[in-house]
This record gives C-alpha cells, structure tokens and sequence, in this order.
C-alpha cells in the first residue's frame, strides 16, 4: 500500500489503515514545584476523561496523558476518530481547569503514580 505524507503545521497526517494521535507541549523539569502535580493530572485525565471520550465514545483501543521532564503528551492509539480525538485533547485543560473531578479520583490519581514509583524488584535484578 501506497503512504502518502502531508504535513501541516505541528500536524503529520499519513494515509494508513490505523490512526495514532498525540499532542505535546513542553514540559517543566523534575526539580520544579509543578511537576509533582503535572504527574497527577495526568493520570487523573488519563483514567477520568481521556479514556471516557477517547476510548468510550470515540472508539480507539487506548488513549492517556503523560508527564515527563521533556513534555506534557495526550496520545491515542488504533484511534477511528482522529479529529474528534485532536478535539478531545483540546477540551482537556478545560474539564481539569472546570474542577469537573471529585477528591475520591484524585486520590486514585495519587495512589496510581505511587503505584508506578515504588514497583517491586524481581529477584534476578537485585544485586
């Protein structure tokens, strides 16, 4: 099959079978005040709207947020509806910003990340 590029702005629209979103921004370092709390948000969207919009009503196989020292990424994966998903990622700041989340979720959000930091060491990689 014959791949096509088209390239527009920040977008790469290529002509496959399956669709692979995703949306970045710069992120801030490991050693500033935010990025604890740019941690959570970003398992709080990931688990309470990314996958509700993305995955639920939109169809893909997978979508989340992540946060690193480099950028603050959405992504979605074997996505059917990329402009819908492109739009999703833009109402994303709105529905955190909007509070639209209870205390009970984010301390979901905390217990993931926790989860993610303090993984046990399998015995062949202990020295």
């Amino acid at each position: 099959a014959e791949v096509s590029t088209q390239s527009t702005g920040f977008i790469e629209v290529q002509n496959l079978g399956v669709n692979f979103c995703s949306r970045s921004f710069r992120g801030v370092p490991l050693t500033h005040p935010d990025s604890p709390k740019l941690t959570i948000l970003a398992a709080l969207l990931s688990s309470k709207f990314l996958h509700r919009e993305i995955r639920e009503k939109g169809g893909a196989y997978g979508s989340g947020c992540v946060s690193s020292s480099q950028a603050e990424s959405f992504f979605s994966y074997r996505d059917p509806n990329n402009t819908g998903t492109m739009e999703v990622f833009d109402r994303a700041a709105v529905w955190a910003a909007e509070g639209r989340f209870e205390d009970q979720h984010l301390t979901e959000a905390q217990i993931s990340e926790m989860g993610k930091q303090e993984t046990p060491i399998a015995p062949e990689y202990r020295a």
